[in-house]
């Protein structure tokens, strides 16, 4: 029996709307955690619900999704933008309401919500995206201190990934060594662009960044072996990936976790448009053109597939040679070219994971990447449990469990005819 009811997702409740035996819509207020979930599986099963329809709220759905995905209902994640009420006077109460009511339509087919395996992948790859990002953002705002002091050094982001110029740079703050004990040109340059005693300031926040970018980068490569370690089960797609120009272990693991399970997309198109590499079309009034690529898409995997074909453009592969020959001759701008590359890579991915092919072409071989086994990663309680909530598991201990005080439990109802 097809009986549904909607939820409007907060970070600390849970706005529920549902169908009483008398057919008439009904809202009740449930605590967003542990306890709360529960008594909410208990309720939905007393009402006998089937499917639930809920937006897709920051990171505050997953754990509900899961909850109700293992008691047995139907969950659909509905994307926020495509379901915005029309009404103008928003509350939470009407909002449970209407996705109840989008839910008996059938109009909107629920989003794409990974496994649990996936997730934790996806999850663990774009926080090392952003641990990458800060890294990046710390040796700019370097080159900006130096800036300031007249210094200008070409490249310094590049030259900063050098552990051993951090570590010589830390050393002679700390005074461990002196600057006779340096040969690195670039160490010696900034060093005494900030030694002296009136650029003290400049000298403390550049000391305070490069301590942060050699902690990140330790911390990086940990994660780095977890993720690896974890998609040891997707070896398979991992390989194929790999052996697509322009895309190393790294790149390749981080695109299998934004396309998930390859079945979700009916054809290379659908993959492209997810990534936002396809063009819009527009028709109306007789007349077809095209627009810009739609901006509402996974930007993730859209700037992965940039990064891969820029390398591919460096490649040696004569298939990719050929693309950026002739888009050269016909004039296109060189941001216009690693686009299109990277949406024919895209494109060719699809087909290469459906079929379980690996990239083949004459005159053109690339080293088979082993993915690494697990070394031994090891993470203390505190870091496995948060990791574990982050991902949308509900994780108790003694210290946590709450009292379930059925006095304590709010309940709210509101009837619309």
């Amino acid at each position: 029996m097809f009986n549904v009811s909607g939820i409007d997702v907060h970070k600390d409740f849970l706005e529920v709307a549902y169908r009483g035996r008398d057919g008439e819509i009904k809202v009740v207020e449930f605590d967003n955690n542990a306890s709360g979930l529960t008594e909410l599986v208990r309720f939905l099963r007393a009402n006998n619900v089937s499917d639930v329809y809920f937006e897709s709220t920051g990171d505050y759905y997953f754990a509900l999704f899961y909850a109700l995905k293992g008691a047995g209902f139907t969950p659909h994640v509905l994307n926020a933008y495509k379901v915005k009420r029309p009404e103008p006077n928003k509350t939470d109460e009407k909002d449970a309401i209407w996705l109840l009511k989008l839910g008996e339509s059938r109009l909107f087919k629920g989003s794409y919500v990974p496994n649990e395996s996936i997730q934790a992948i996806r999850f663990l790859s774009r926080k090392l995206v952003k641990m990458r990002d800060r890294e990046a953002d710390l040796k700019r705002e370097i080159g900006s201190v130096l800036s300031r002091l007249g210094l200008n050094i070409s490249g310094l982001g590049g030259k900063l990934r050098s552990k051993r110029r951090i570590k010589a740079l830390l050393d002679l703050a700390a005074g461990k060594i002196g600057l006779k004990d340096v040969k690195d040109e670039t160490v010696r340059t900034i060093y005494m662009a900030i030694k002296d005693k009136r650029n003290k300031p400049y000298f403390l926040v550049i000391q305070a960044y490069l301590r942060e970018i050699r902690l990140l980068e330790r911390e990086i490569n940990r994660l780095n072996d977890a993720l690896l370690a974890m998609v040891k089960p997707y070896k398979e797609q991992i390989e194929i990936l790999t052996s697509v120009p322009g895309i190393g272990t790294n790149l390749a693991v981080k695109i299998f976790a934004e396309i998930g399970e390859i079945e979700r997309f009916p054809s290379a198109k659908h993959l492209v448009s997810y990534a936002g590499l396809a063009p819009t079309a527009k028709n109306s009034g007789g007349k077809t053109r095209q627009g810009r690529p739609s901006m509402k898409s996974n930007k993730r995997l859209k700037r992965l597939m940039f990064l891969a074909a820029l390398g591919a453009a460096k490649n040696s592969s004569p298939t990719v040679k050929t693309w950026f020959t002739q888009l050269s001759a016909r004039g296109k701008h060189f941001k216009v070219i690693v686009t299109a590359i990277a949406r024919k890579l895209l494109a060719i991915i699809w087909h290469l994971l459906t079929e379980g092919e690996k990239w083949a072409e004459e005159n053109y071989s690339k080293k088979t990447v082993k993915i690494p086994g697990n070394k031994g990663i090891k993470l203390t309680v505190r870091e496995a449990i948060s990791l574990l909530e982050k991902i949308g598991y509900l994780v108790e201990t003694d210290s946590t469990r709450p009292e379930t005080d059925p006095e304590k439990h709010k309940k709210r109802k509101k009837t619309e005819k």
